[in-house]
C-alpha cells in the first residue's frame, strides 16, 4: 500500500491498484482494505480457480454475512443488557417503596 501526501491511500486488491480517500483517515482505509484482501485470498484458496468476478462476489457475500452475524450478536447483547437493566430498576424500585 502506498501512502500519498494528499490524504489518499493507494491499495491493491486482486492485482488492481485503487486510490481511496475516507473521512475516517488513511489507517482506516488500510485496515479495511487488508480485511477485504484477506477475505479475497481466503475465497481464492477455498475455491481454487474461478473468475475474478466470482471471487470478488463470494468475498463480498462472506463479508456481508460476517457483518450481519456480528450485528445480530450485538443486538442480542444489547437486548440482554436492557433486560438486566430493567430487572435492576425493578429491584431498586421495590426496595425504595
Amino acid at each position: 500500500m502506498k501512502e500519498e501526501r494528499r490524504g489518499s491511500v493507494e491499495v491493491e486488491l486482486m492485482g488492481q491498484k485503487i486510490r481511496l480517500r475516507s473521512a475516517n483517515g488513511e489507517e482506516y482505509i488500510k485496515k479495511v482494505s487488508e480485511y477485504v484482501d484477506q477475505e479475497i485470498k481466503r475465497v481464492q484458496k477455498a475455491i481454487g480457480s474461478a473468475s475474478s468476478l466470482n471471487i470478488a462476489l463470494l468475498a463480498a457475500m462472506n463479508i456481508a454475512d460476517n457483518y450481519h452475524v456480528n450485528l445480530q450478536n450485538q443486538q442480542a447483547a444489547v437486548n440482554g443488557l436492557l433486560a438486566k437493566t430493567d430487572k435492576l430498576i425493578s429491584f431498586i424500585d421495590e426496595r425504595l417503596e
